[in-house]
């Protein structure tokens, strides 16, 4: 493996883990391990092939385009309006998460002022930050994100030793309850946005494939390790004591092991609720700014004020916010993505990629109905 494949697998685990691993412990507690081990399985394969479609997807093209370009390329400008709303309900409902829930672990690190007067200064300096410094944000993504997967590690490595036998979420579940991670879950694990990155970085085609599959897996066994042992260190007891907004994972856990461990965890929680926010702003500013022709400033305004309005209302919550990116817009977004890639087979320039999925008549089928059970279970969720 060369530095280049290096990192590309880098630059993939870095855009995938983020703030959204803190929200997994707690739906843990909610399903039991046995339920959540099966749904982080199902969903990182699914999540997995996608990935790998996106990749052939890019393969057949000669051109160089963002996510939603491919998009428009094969369906038109429906399509890439479906893409762009999909990436727009994400990237908003991301942002609302981060804010409320950097409030919260700032609040829990400095208890005298507010978790809302901490969100509206976070809020206000990311907003600031996206203005000013986007070149600064896209160069320190990678670096932050190595940063945050060694501060997780950590975390795990302190938390294994502060398991309590009484607290590992051994509850099972069965029907509709087993679609209770689904949200959180595609929220965390999905980074599909940066497939089309990953070609140029590696400059190899052939080994294109490689990079996504341990890009994506190692994520992804992260993620159900720190959900496994955190909600066991954690418990469901202590979660359901706390208001909803303080279940981001860093504040129970502090209250478990002690006050330095919660200084710590708290402040990677905001480092990595920083970091995903000017990350996700700035695809936000410039999805809105490229796809639909909007000046700069108007972009970023858009950008900034549209979670703002989510932030206030105060019915939205961080693991909510989460769960409703996650769902719709993950729904959304994944089958528009499985199409483009059989339309793509059938009208692409390049027809013999460097790798091509197989089984499609299997997974395809698959990830249309995961992706539509998200959509479902969440809209029916909201009505209920």
């Amino acid at each position: 493996m060369n530095k280049k494949e290096v990192i590309g697998i880098a630059t993939l685990m870095g855009a995938t883990v983020g703030a959204g691993i803190l929200g997994l412990p707690y739906v843990t507690t909610k399903v039991g391990l046995v339920s959540m081990i099966i749904m982080t399985v199902i969903l990182s394969i699914a999540v997995l092939f996608l990935n790998l479609y996106i990749g052939e997807i890019t393969l057949r093209s000669k051109r160089r385009k963002e996510l939603s370009g491919y998009v428009e390329e094969h369906w038109g400008k429906i399509g890439k309006s479906i893409m762009g709303v999909g990436v727009i309900i994400w990237i908003i409902g991301a942002l609302t998460a981060y804010t409320l829930g950097a409030g919260e672990a700032l609040h829990a690190i400095f208890p005298s002022v507010s978790a809302f007067n901490f969100s509206v200064v976070f809020y206000v300096l990311t907003a600031i930050a996206l203005y000013f410094g986007l070149n600064l944000v896209s160069r320190s993504e990678l670096v932050l994100g190595a940063i945050m997967l060694v501060l997780i590690l950590v975390i795990l490595s302190v938390g294994i030793f502060n398991i309590s036998p009484e607290n590992v979420p051994a509850r099972t579940v069965s029907g509709s309850s087993l679609l209770l991670p689904i949200g959180v879950l595609l929220f965390a694990l999905m980074a599909e946005v940066v497939i089309p990155e990953l070609k140029p970085i590696i400059q190899d085609n052939k080994k294109l494939k490689r990079v996504i599959v341990i890009g994506t897996l190692i994520p992804a066994f992260v993620y159900l390790l720190f959900a496994v042992i955190i909600g066991s260190v954690i418990g469901s007891d202590l979660f359901e004591s706390l208001p909803d907004n303080e279940r981001v994972a860093t504040i129970p856990l502090g209250l478990v092991i002690g006050p330095v461990m919660g200084i710590f965890a708290n402040s990677f929680a905001v480092l990595s609720m920083a970091t995903s926010f000017l990350a996700l702003g700035l695809g936000l500013i410039w999805t809105i700014k490229y796809d639909y022709h909007v000046r700069r400033n108007w972009a970023w305004a858009v950008a900034v004020i549209a979670p703002a309005f989510f932030i206030t209302s105060g019915k939205a919550t961080f693991i909510s916010a989460m769960d409703f990116a996650g769902s719709i817009a993950g729904g959304i977004t994944g089958i528009i993505l499985v199409l483009t890639l059989h339309r793509a087979r059938k009208n692409s320039e390049i027809k013999n990629p460097a790798y091509v999925v197989k089984y499609t008549k299997i997974v395809t089928p698959f990830l249309i109905a995961v992706f539509a059970i998200a959509i479902i279970q969440e809209i029916v969720r909201l009505i209920v």
